[in-house]
Parts: structure tokens; C-alpha cells; sequence
């Protein structure tokens, strides 16, 4: 199977055969992504509009970091698309990652989005929120990540499953905040407080919400965006609203979609253009504006700007992916999904 441009191939065993002959070839460009197609499609169509380099991309929920290191030099990957720090992070760690030392994306991302030594950069950037119900009846007043342990909500709730990457980027934030003793017990508790077991994705913890099922819902922000954009999920979406965790104790926690250039990648230079490109202000709007996630260094779209202000986490990302490991830990202490 040859590579057809903007194809997002799910069969991922086919993939490097299939590669094989144009991996080398001039004018195209190679991406292994986590991201799904709909949030990364838009921004290659006009890069290959822009420049005319054909972009080869691999969509798989599988772990690609591991792949890439396996693949080792015959890896046909120019480009890694992670969706959390922590996957960037290992991908550094791991040693399939080549330094960005690019003046262009130097100028645009702001030092606390790159990596160490350069060895990834931050793209865009999304808020762990809570999502409570519009109805005056029905709508809780929960305030931080912290509150969500405390026995006034009991059964009231939802959140989707504790190893999930969102959450463990949240737990390790909690871990950062206080210690690993806090934020076991504080599973514990908010264990105790679950409308159910830990399930479905974001939208679904959306929806829970809207049909009255929790009170409240830890969230990506963005899926709230997408809910509003999509006719089938706008009325669920409208009964409720985002509620900006921890504003007066450290803020929201943050976490970040973002690009690792691979070591040895087949087109390097290729691969520098489109991490230029994805990092220039006008296609961070357009990614903004198409998929609700917050851009880096630029000011925000409108629709982001109308859910509110709000101070965001300030603790290093790189020493909140330090404690995934111990997250997961805790949450196998704590049967945290049984």
C-alpha cells in the first residue's frame, strides 16, 4: 500500500512497507500523530497548499514513541504529533528525538513550551475545567480540583477513566501541588464521590451532565467547543458551562499538544518547514479556531475568549510528567477505575 497525501492510515502494520519507496522522495513530509484526523487534517491541507510537500501521516491511538524507537533508522517518520507532555517527554528520554534549533519556532513558542535542549515544542495548549449545569437547581458551586474529594459531592461526580493521559497529567499536577499522600487519599475520596465508574470519554462526561446524571465533569475544555460547533451535540452542550478550577490556589491545569522532530528523520528539512509552519500565528489561529484549543503566544479566538479569563497552572510541564509513573501507581492503590 503506497501512501496517498492526507491519508490517515489506521492499519498500522501496512505502514512501513508501504512507505518504503517514498520515505526518501522529495517534496513530502512523514508524521506519525496521535492526534485523530479531523484535529490535524486541516492544518496539513494548507501546508501542502502552502508549499506544496505532501504530508504522509499515520494516525494510530497505539504508543508511536515506542514504535519510532523499535523502527529505530529505518523509521520512515519525519515528525512525532503528541497530544500530552508526557508523551514528549518520553519521546526525549527515549533518544528518538533531534534537537529543534530553529530560529522561526524559537521566535513563535515562548521558552516554557519547548523542551529540554530543544528536543520538542509545545503547540497548542488545553485546560483540565469542570462543566456544571446551567440550571440554577441543578448547578454545583465546586471551585477547585481539591473540592472535588470533599463529602458534599457525593455521587455527584463524572469523569472519565483515571489512566487516561488527561487525567494522569492532572494527578500529577495534584502530586506536584501537595505530595504523593495528598493526592492518594484525594483519589480515595473523589473515588467515594463518583456518580459511576470511570467511563466513556469527555463528551460523554459533557452529556452525563447536561442529562442530569453528575453535577459535575472534569473536562478537556476543547471537547466543549466541539459540542457547541456540532448540531447533533449543541443542545447538550448549552445546558452547561465551564468553571476555570483553582483560580485563587495555582491555577488550571494545563497540558499541551506538540511536535518531536525525529532523529534521523528521511526529510529533515521538510519536517523543519512544517513545524514552522503549524507554529506561525495565522495556522495556530486556524488550529485554534477548528479544534477549541488554546494557541500558544497569540491571542485567543473568539469563542475561547468568551468562555473567560482565567490564570493557568505555572508549575514546570516537564516536572508535572515526571510523576505519570507515580500517578499510575497511586491510582492501582486506589482501584481508582474498579
Amino acid at each position: 500500500m503506497n501512501f496517498k497525501p492526507i491519508n490517515l492510515f489506521l492499519c498500522i502494520g501496512l505502514f512501513t512497507a508501504g512507505l518504503g519507496n517514498v520515505a526518501h522522495a522529495g517534496g513530502e513530509v512523514n508524521v506519525y500523530t496521535e492526534r485523530q484526523p479531523e484535529f490535524v487534517q486541516p492544518v496539513f491541507d494548507r501546508f501542502t497548499k502552502a508549499t506544496g510537500i505532501r504530508v504522509n501521516a499515520l494516525y494510530s491511538q497505539a504508543d508511536l514513541v515506542d514504535r519510532i524507537r523499535r523502527e529505530g533508522k529505518n523509521t520512515p517518520a519525519d515528525i512525532l504529533l503528541a497530544m500530552n507532555v508526557g508523551r514528549l517527554v518520553e519521546a526525549g528520554e527515549a533518544g528518538i528525538a533531534s534537537p529543534i534549533n530553529d530560529e522561526v519556532v524559537a521566535q513563535n513558542i515562548p521558552s516554557d513550551y519547548r523542551g529540554k535542549d530543544n528536543l520538542w515544542v509545545g503547540l497548542t495548549s488545553r485546560a483540565r475545567v469542570f462543566v456544571t449545569s446551567r440550571d440554577a437547581t441543578k448547578s454545583l458551586v465546586v471551585k477547585s480540583y481539591e473540592e472535588l474529594a470533599s463529602p458534599e459531592f457525593r455521587g455527584q461526580v463524572c469523569i472519565r477513566s483515571g489512566y487516561h493521559e488527561y487525567n494522569l497529567g492532572l494527578i500529577g499536577s495534584m502530586i506536584a501541588r501537595h505530595d504523593v499522600d495528598f493526592t492518594r487519599d484525594w483519589l480515595r475520596f473523589l473515588k467515594s464521590n463518583l456518580a459511576r465508574k470511570p467511563q466513556g470519554n469527555d463528551v460523554d462526561q459533557i452529556a452525563a451532565v447536561a442529562a442530569g446524571e453528575c453535577g459535575v465533569a472534569v473536562v478537556n475544555s476543547y471537547y466543549y467547543g466541539k459540542m457547541l460547533d456540532n448540531p447533533a451535540r449543541r443542545s447538550a452542550a448549552s445546558k452547561v458551562h465551564i468553571v476555570f478550577p483553582n483560580q485563587e490556589t495555582g491555577g488550571t491545569h494545563m497540558n499541551i499538544t506538540g511536535a518531536v522532530l525525529v532523529k534521523g528523520a528521511p526529510n529533515r528539512e521538510n519536517a523543519l518547514k512544517l513545524i514552522e509552519f503549524m507554529s506561525s500565528s495565522e495556522i495556530q489561529h486556524v488550529y485554534a479556531d477548528a479544534n477549541f484549543e488554546y494557541p500558544v503566544g497569540i491571542v485567543w479566538p473568539e469563542m475561547l475568549r468568551s468562555w473567560g479569563e482565567f490564570t493557568s497552572e505555572q508549575l514546570p510541564l516537564t516536572m508535572i510528567a515526571g510523576y505519570q509513573e507515580q500517578a499510575k501507581q497511586l491510582l492501582d492503590e486506589v482501584a481508582f477505575d474498579d
